[in-house]
């Protein structure tokens, strides 16, 4: 799944604009533009009840097109409760078109770097004057009081699909379907898998037959609480599903 949609050459989010009329979804802050700015409102009345420590930066995952982020600055500009000066926002996109797209959106000039050694790989400055980072890591953003902002970033990473079969927990695979080479079918594991061994420890007392894992986002959050607990900050995890009840939610969309 990380490879179909982040491969260098031909992952699915690496080279294209994948939203709206022309993609094949669409995402709230697309809709409209109250969304980002009711969270901006959220951020800044949170941000003032922890005392508006400085600097303070704003971390979004996976920023798409920028307009959630945009939004959310154009709030910001306007009730200026967080100094120009003192504000700074960070970007982690791993697609290097998106990434352009975004620094079109959002900054008047824009720099992009190769060098292994800085932590970003695109520099860029708001009309404003606030300083724009990019990023293909969280972890590689500055440890400072941070607002964190995920919209519909989790809901996209790689998961893992496990099935009881019998007293055993096995992983559903892909694999090319036997009656037709040209599609690919789901199949079941002969044998627990590594995934399987490690997660079924944690599902002695699941009552569902089908569960979903995804390892990354635990180490991506396991971050942001470290980071949240040692530099200060707060967060907001935006998806859309379920609260744990589902089994099978594993989807894909095309034109819609």
């Amino acid at each position: 799944m990380k490879e179909v949609l982040t491969n260098p050459s031909s992952g699915y989010y690496m080279s294209r604009d994948v939203f709206g009329q022309h993609g094949d979804f669409i995402t709230s802050p697309e809709i409209s533009q109250i969304f980002g700015e009711l969270i901006a409102a959220w951020c800044l009345a949170e941000y003032q009840k922890v005392g508006c420590p400085k600097p303070v930066q704003i971390v979004e995952l996976g920023p798409g097109r920028g307009t959630f982020i945009q939004d959310i600055l154009r709030v910001c500009n306007h009730l200026k409760i967080i100094p120009i000066s003192q504000l700074s926002i960070h970007l982690v996109e791993l697609s290097p078109y998106l990434s352009k797209m975004q620094a079109a959106k959002l900054c008047y000039s824009t720099k992009e770097f190769n060098q292994n050694d800085l932590p970003f790989y695109r520099i860029g400055e708001t009309i404003s004057g606030i300083k724009m980072y990019w990023y293909h890591r969280i972890e590689d953003v500055p440890k400072e009081f941070s607002i964190i902002l995920a919209h519909e970033f989790f809901d996209a990473l790689p998961i893992h699909k496990l099935q009881k079969d019998g007293i055993l927990w096995k992983e559903v695979l892909i694999d090319v379907n036997p009656s037709d080479k040209n599609k690919f079918s789901f199949v079941l594991s002969r044998n627990e898998t590594p995934i399987a061994r490690l997660y079924s420890p944690l599902l002695t007392n699941e009552k569902r037959t089908h569960v979903e894992v995804s390892p990354e986002s635990d180490l991506i959050l396991k971050h942001i609480a470290i980071r949240l607990e040692e530099y200060g900050g707060f967060g907001l995890i935006m998806d859309y599903g379920h609260v744990g009840e589902k089994e099978d939610t594993f989807r894909a969309f095309k034109n819609h």
